[in-house]
């Protein structure tokens, strides 16, 4: 704890929500002399030892909010040694009534101004409001907002004669005694938000030195012409969230310094009659969210000081001409979240509102089809048209969507550019069409090329698909096993890795001839027929490149590869039709016999297929 305290220079120490849980000064060897506030809210304190002076400059003291439910033990061995404390916040801690009088008699050598007593679940038996008064009776600030106050006893601030402030928002109160606040001469703010009266009080009306009223958040339905009789010196009024539907212009009658009138958030239908002279000092008039459906002719015509009126979200409709007049002030306008037409408009309705700068219309029904059916408002200082937040309302393809991201440009018909587009188009044309004659025969072999090329990827997808057992069928003569054996296996399987079908090796036992190699030469990639006269000679080999050459026409893919060991004269063929046929139709491979020409005959003929 010491060492927090050694920064020189320290004016203010905050150290909430850090579990402290014991606060001595016995711990705290010197303190800054420009120490004045000290915040230690919200730990779970439960001592306070304050036996030696080292705290006397202190002027805030703030223990507020400690852990619930942990009654806090307070040791004071001398009333001054927190001589220098203002202000006090004891707001939301756990002690009961008679301990917090009993904390505030150890501190009487203290001149407290302000004292926060808020969120203790105090009510008017517990007496705590007299003890208040009676050991600090120059206490400038009291807060006792958030207890549970139902009335306050007669005679409670009697001693109290130097309050300013007095903050009694968010409890229970209904009524107070007519006589509870005449001892307050220097009250300037009074708070009695969020409580259940239905009437003002008739203990605020003879409050002289009073400048802001706060009556928010009650149940009051109706406003007596002497309420506010004898408050002459008040600049604020806040009657928020009630439920006033008329307002009489006598009941303003007095209030000669009033700057700021809130009636938000009430049932208003109507003004009947224009506000009263005696608002000359209004600056601020606040009616916006009440049942309000027009505006009548010098309603505010006396409101000569007037610099903002907001009349938002209600349910206008009309407004009569010269309803803004005598509003030469007028600064600030709001109408937006209305009814308002086009029609609501009528010429003269902004007469006199020479000084506004701000306009807002926003959520209303405004449509204009010409600029000129409004005619010449005289904004000359306007600034602000809350552009950007209007929404528009037709056509339905943009409906709903910002105002300010409609592209006008789109209604402007830019015959340039369409006679550009339509130049360069044809010119384009022009230059694409002798292009084409120019190199029509280039292009059709380009496009024939293209065309095999993708046909080729696609049998090779297909192939992939299929996935193929062998990458090639060999059929040959028994005559000829020897050159399979020595010269085309050791290139084809381990050279170039193909995976070859053979008939004494891969024909499967106890199946017909016939059977096996219809089902292998369907079942590989290529068929490989060694052609020699033993081969043409031979029975099975016929029939071998009988079925390959239906699979040749049936897929009408690639499938064969003849390789002619020897040469075999056309006329020697003849009797073999078919093999004939297939010659004149296939390329053919022939087995050279020049030994250097034996790695060409591979990589050209038999892998690059």
């Amino acid at each position: 704890m010491h060492a927090v305290f050694k920064v020189e220079s320290l004016q203010e120490l905050h150290i909430k929500d850090n579990d402290l849980q014991n606060f001595s000064t016995k711990q705290i060897i010197s303190v800054p002399e420009q120490l004045r506030e000290l915040d230690a809210s919200h730990n779970p304190i439960s001592l306070i030892d304050v036996t030696t002076s080292v705290l006397q400059s202190l002027s805030s003291l703030d223990l507020s909010f400690s852990i619930p439910n942990i009654s806090i033990v307070w040791l004071i061995q001398d009333p001054c040694f927190l001589k220098g404390l203002k202000t006090l916040f004891l707001g939301g801690i756990a002690m009961k009534p008679p301990a917090i009088s009993e904390v505030l008699q150890m501190i009487n050598c203290t001149w407290l101004e302000a004292i926060h007593l808020n969120q203790l679940h105090l009510t008017e038996t517990d007496g705590l409001i007299e003890q208040v008064c009676l050991r600090h009776g120059n206490v400038e600030t009291l807060n006792l907002q958030h207890n549970s106050f139902t009335s306050v006893n007669e005679g409670a601030f009697e001693n109290c004669t130097h309050l300013r402030s007095l903050n009694m928002a968010f409890n229970k109160l209904k009524v107070l005694p007519m006589t509870l606040f005449l001892s307050l001469h220097s009250l300037k703010l009074l708070s009695l938000a969020n409580n259940k009266f239905t009437m003002v009080p008739n203990a605020t009306s003879n409050m002289p030195s009073l400048e802001c009223l706060d009556l928010s958040f009650n149940k009051i339905y109706r406003i007596l012409p002497g309420d506010f009789a004898h408050l002459n010196n008040l600049k604020s009024l806040y009657a928020t969230g009630n439920r006033i539907s008329h307002v009489h212009s006598d009941i303003f009658g007095n209030l000669h310094s009033l700057q700021e009138l809130n009636l938000e958030i009430n049932l208003l239908t109507e003004i009947n009659e224009p506000f009263p002279g005696s608002l000359k000092n209004l600056e601020t008039l606040i009616l916006r969210q009440n049942k309000l459906d027009s505006i009548k002719k010098d309603v505010f015509k006396n409101l000569t000081s007037l610099l903002v009126l907001n009349l938002a979200d209600n349910q206008i409709t009309a407004i009569e001409p010269g309803a803004f007049e005598g509003l030469s002030n007028l600064q600030s306008l709001v109408l937006g979240s209305n009814k308002i037409t086009k029609d609501t408009f009528q010429e003269g309705l902004f007469q006199g509102l020479s000084s506004l700068v701000d306009l807002d219309l926003f959520n209303n029904y405004i449509s204009y089809k010409s600029s000129k059916m409004l005619a010449n408002p005289p904004f000359k200082l306007l600034k602000v048209l809350h552009f950007y937040q209007y929404i528009c309302a037709s056509p339905s393809t943009q409906k709903g969507q910002k105002l300010w991201t409609f592209e006008t440009s789109s209604c402007i018909i830019d015959y340039g550019f369409i006679l550009y587009i339509t130049n360069t188009s044809a010119a384009i044309l022009l230059m694409l069409v002798c292009f084409i004659y120019q190199w029509r025969l280039h292009m059709i072999y380009s496009y024939h090329l293209l065309l095999a090329y993708f046909i080729d990827k696609r049998e090779k997808r297909k192939e992939r698909v299929m996935g193929y057992a062998y990458d090639a069928f060999l059929s040959y003569n028994t005559h000829n096993e020897e050159w399979v054996i020595n010269d085309l296996l050791p290139v084809l399987e381990n050279q170039y890795h193909w995976k070859l079908c053979l008939h004494h090796r891969d024909f499967e036992p106890g199946r017909s001839i016939l059977e096996n190699i219809v089902d292998n030469i369907y079942m590989s990639r290529k068929t490989i027929c060694i052609i020699s006269r033993h081969y043409l000679e031979s029975e099975w080999c016929s029939k071998e490149i009988q079925v390959a050459s239906f699979r040749l026409f049936d897929e009408n893919k690639d499938v064969l590869i003849l390789i002619f060991l020897e040469d075999i004269p056309s006329e020697y063929l003849s009797p073999y039709h078919r093999m004939r046929k297939l010659i004149k139709k296939k390329t053919y491979l022939k087995w050279p016999q020049d030994e250097k020409e034996v790695a060409l005959f591979w990589q050209n003929g038999i892998t690059n297929r």
